[in-house]
């Protein structure tokens, strides 16, 4: 058992923060048993560690990400999606299957989650078979928590070096699957027919046999860019629209399902996404790189829809959650000066889009009970050098103005995590 002391900060409905000043929270076996202003009598003689003037908040949810992308930050942003994937992506990608390249680079990346307080993941990694596993054991020893998906991708993916052969991709699949289900822990499989434009139509019959079989989760690309929404209409004619062709596979909330962007979609979408409590993963920084779009989050709220924040790395430039609530929120404000929405997202929102939006991990992302305790210590005396902030006024600045050096300790599942230092 644990017993924390600081001011506590999180979000159990998305309008407003719930904020105890110098309050507790006591944790056992990794869930939260009390979270409170009054330590209840029975833990009075008990070991508290007392962060005193410290923020403890939730740690950070990545709805999607792409690890291998690491090295292309930055990369190629004055392209759209589609010549940007055939430039960088699947070169990049593709560079993975060297599993003392993909240690590199997954060990950098680790690294990085844990620096910016991403305390959970859902992760797009290769094609390969050995490098996606290879993600999901350096994860694993480095104790934080994730979905992990082998890429499926076996047509329109410009040279044919960059696609698997339709045998090949299920045949990778089933050999990863074979080891992948013993994963039960905090890093778990996802399936991954990438885009529903690089996957052929027996693929994905596979995938969502497979997602139905095993009962795995699934995700996915959904409306990104118009040129893809364009050609996602040419190849499947007959469906309605883009959420159709998942939808006729398996890969739509059938069973627990995550679509990346969500940007171009239309009001059947939408509808839909909201019944089958599909997870939307917002992406602003990696939507404003590659000219994609603005998603309407606050609409998409407001519908119900189950929105999660993505760093989509490398489409997005960084991992840093703060950053990304922050675009999340000058996105919306764009959208709502150009008359397109009546109500801007609040910074509560986005913070709740940040920890708790979508649930895809369940009880993850806040501090009642019951719920697993992923939590960060924040020390923000640097911000508050000047005035005497309230709790709330010292959130609001954390969301436009924090950085990794904010942030004093991490937990995870209850849990101290240290920077990763993983040899395999």
């Amino acid at each position: 058992m644990k017993i924390f002391k600081g001011n506590i900060i999180y979000t159990l409905k998305r309008e407003k923060f719930e904020i105890i000043n110098n309050g507790y929270i006591v944790e056992e076996e990794g869930k939260i048993n009390y979270c409170g202003k009054v330590l209840p009598s029975m833990y009075k003689d008990s070991n508290i560690t007392d962060y005193k003037d410290c923020l403890l908040i939730p740690g950070f949810i990545d709805a999607h990400v792409h690890p291998c992308q690491l090295p292309n930050i930055g990369l190629g942003y004055d392209l759209e999606l589609l010549p940007w994937l055939e430039r960088y992506t699947y070169l990049q990608e593709g560079r993975l299957s060297d599993l003392e390249y993909a240690k590199a680079v997954y060990k950098a990346y680790l690294h990085e989650n844990w620096k910016y307080g991403v305390t959970r993941c859902i992760a797009m990694a290769t094609t390969d078979t050995e490098s996606t596993l290879l993600l999901m054991k350096m994860m694993e020893h480095a104790n934080m928590g994730g979905y992990i998906g082998k890429v499926n991708q076996d047509c329109n993916c410009g040279k044919a070096e960059f696609m698997e052969t339709t045998e090949g991709s299920i045949d990778a699949t089933k050999k990863w699957l074979y080891r992948a289900l013993d994963y039960k822990g905090l890093v778990k499989p996802i399936l991954t027919p990438t885009i529903n434009i690089i996957c052929s139509k027996e693929l994905m019959k596979f995938v969502g046999e497979a997602a139905e079989k095993y009962k795995l989760p699934v995700q996915a690309h959904l409306s990104e860019n118009i040129q893809e929404v364009k050609f996602c209409r040419e190849l499947f004619p007959n469906h309605k629209d883009f959420v159709d062709v998942y939808d006729e596979y398996g890969l739509f909330g059938q069973q627990k399902t995550m679509m990346a962007h969500c940007i171009h979609l239309s009001e059947r979408e939408l509808e839909l996404m909201a019944e089958r409590k599909i997870l939307a993963a917002h992406c602003p920084n990696s939507n404003l790189n590659l000219s994609s779009g603005f998603m309407n989050t606050k609409k998409y709220l407001d519908m119900g829809i189950c929105v999660g924040l993505g760093s989509d790395i490398a489409g997005g430039n960084t991992l840093n959650p703060f950053e990304n609530m922050k675009a999340a929120i000058q996105t919306s404000q764009a959208l709502w000066l150009s008359g397109v929405q009546d109500k801007k997202l609040s910074s509560s929102e986005a913070f709740y889009i940040a920890t708790r939006g979508g649930s895809f991990f369940e009880k993850v992302g806040c501090f009642e009970e019951g719920y697993e305790l992923d939590m960060l210590v924040i020390d923000d005396s640097d911000m508050n050098s000047f005035n005497r902030n309230s709790l709330e006024e010292r959130i609001l600045r954390l969301i436009y103005s924090g950085t990794e050096k904010n942030i004093k300790e991490r937990y995870i599942h209850g849990n101290k995590i240290q920077d990763p230092d993983i040899s395999l």
